[in-house]
């Protein structure tokens, strides 16, 4: 008997790796130290509990919900998932007065 359900909308950040040593920096400078970039191979690792996992060119990080970590999404996957969210649903920082 099952019944129909669907996802909830949450708004996760998410960087689509794409080689470029911009988001290799943006990747390696977040606070845990959980991406090594090797810029003469041009491969991005993940830290995780199982060991470091390589993230394929093209895939996404994905920032968890609720800060429960960062996931890897390879890009079919990502995109029959995720849509880009509304400008209006996106969180903006506070300015400081």
């Amino acid at each position: 008997m099952f019944q129909e359900y669907t996802q909830k909308p949450v708004i996760i950040g998410a960087v689509n790796w794409d080689g470029s040593d911009e988001v290799a920096k943006f990747l390696v400078d977040l606070p845990g130290g959980l991406f090594n970039h090797y810029g003469n191979t041009n491969m991005l690792y993940m830290a995780s509990a199982y060991g470091p996992i390589l993230v394929h060119h093209g895939w996404w990080v994905i920032d968890g919900a609720e800060h429960h970590g960062f996931i890897i999404c390879e890009p079919n996957e990502f995109k029959a998932t995720y849509m880009l969210a509304p400008v209006d649903r996106v969180k903006k920082p506070k300015k400081d007065k």
